[in-house]
């Protein structure tokens, strides 16, 4: 999801300065840039998971980077 969005945002980014600053369009960055925007919404959903899961494991006492890199175990909600 870290990796999805801000790509995402570079594609879309790149499509609309293609015409101004070149003169044309590439139509297979057009096909990449598409695809990459339809998968922007399936990767937020995981980013926003994965803030609440790091944020609970916080609350919980648990190593903020030990469970960002190596996961932890499941939280329960209390």
């Amino acid at each position: 999801g870290l990796l999805i969005i801000p790509l995402g945002v570079v594609s879309v980014s790149f499509i609309i300065i293609q015409p101004p600053l070149i003169g044309a369009l590439c139509t297979l960055c057009i096909v990449q840039a598409a695809v990459t925007v339809v998968l922007i919404p399936y990767s937020v959903d995981e980013v926003l998971a994965t803030i609440q899961y790091l944020w609970g494991a916080k609350r919980a006492g648990e190593p903020f980077w030990r469970t960002f890199w190596m996961g932890g175990p499941a939280l329960s909600e209390n």
